[in-house]
């Protein structure tokens, strides 16, 4: 079953469970739509409250410092509900089939390809591709199926997903634009397929030495993920000096699902940029890291002119 449709099925059990329970246990005087709005609220509820249990567990196991405020964890909570629910209540249910951009047959044009992350699909890459921040370069997508596989058996799917890329632009080379697993993904598909055709890997809220969080997750590429795994050890054994200078990390101070926070980026690597003040998921939705993306991505076309530098930038 695809993606979608798993995650439209969760939301209709969700919303309708919360009804019954609403009609069977409300007065019977209750107007006939009060049960829908006590279900529309469960997955507003159940967000809401495991969003917080992560940001409770990285304040007491890898606080930051000095410690932020209380308003400030309540702005990210905030933000991190509101892009989860977005994404996983509308844009990856009921938007992952929007067309992606037209292609422009040019070798000199930059082209990108995006790569979404774990329970996830193409569909979390929307608001981005909608900014037109990345209009300047060839744009593709691709749902990395199943949604609970191996992790290595996604480098297939980002081999031809590259490869149909190449072939529409006339593109020599190709960037990777990851999000969270994606990135894991990606460096699967480097150490499967090589470098020949990729000329950068930049990656956001990408657990690059695993998540604790990873625990709670299904699947097999949840287990991949758990922070120092073999699998991991394995991955990062494979990645040369060389190849770790043709990456960029973005990484938030405020990540409620990458612990330690650490993780988010690799010593060697050309850039890495620190966000703060933004969750997650809500790095997908964050303009900070739309222009960072669209000037590592334009660095490529001059390599001679220089990408921003490693910053701390403040919260938007």
């Amino acid at each position: 079953m695809k993606t979608a449709a798993i995650l439209r099925l969760t939301l209709a059990l969700q919303v309708g469970a919360g009804a019954l329970v609403a009609a069977l246990a409300g007065p019977r005087e209750a107007a006939r739509w009060a049960p829908w709005v006590c279900g529309a609220s469960i997955p507003v509820l159940l967000t809401g409250l495991s969003i917080g249990l992560q940001l409770a567990i990285d304040a007491a196991k890898d606080p930051r410092r000095p410690r932020t405020s209380m308003r400030h964890v309540m702005q990210v909570w905030i933000g991190e509900c509101a892009a989860s629910l977005a994404c996983f209540c509308w844009l990856q249910p009921f938007r992952a089939g929007y067309p992606e951009p037209a292609a422009v047959r040019d070798a000199s044009r930059p082209a990108v390809l995006l790569i979404h992350g774990y329970a996830c699909n193409r569909g979390a890459w929307l608001p981005l591709v909608a900014s037109q921040r990345l209009a300047a370069f060839n744009v593709a997508t691709l749902d990395l199926e199943p949604m609970l596989a191996d992790i290595d058996g996604y480098a297939t799917a980002i081999h031809e997903a590259i490869g149909r890329l190449r072939a529409k632009c006339d593109a020599p080379r190709v960037t990777l634009v990851c999000h969270s697993m994606g990135g894991l993904a990606a460096r699967a598909y480097l150490r499967a397929y090589g470098d020949a055709q990729v000329d950068r890997l930049i990656t956001i809220a990408t657990p690059h030495r695993g998540t604790i969080f990873a625990r709670l997750g299904r699947g097999p590429n949840a287990k991949q993920m758990i922070f120092g795994s073999d699998w991991i050890a394995q991955l990062q054994s494979a990645m040369t000096p060389a190849w770790l200078g043709r990456q960029v990390h973005i990484g938030s101070l405020d990540d409620n699902l990458i612990h330690p926070r650490s993780s988010l980026a690799l010593p060697g690597v050309a850039r890495v940029h620190w966000l703060d003040g933004v969750g997650h998921l809500a790095m997908l939705t964050d303009e900070r890291v739309w222009n960072l993306v669209a000037d590592e991505v334009a660095a490529q076309r001059h390599p001679d002119s220089s990408a921003p530098d490693a910053i701390a930038a403040g919260r938007g």
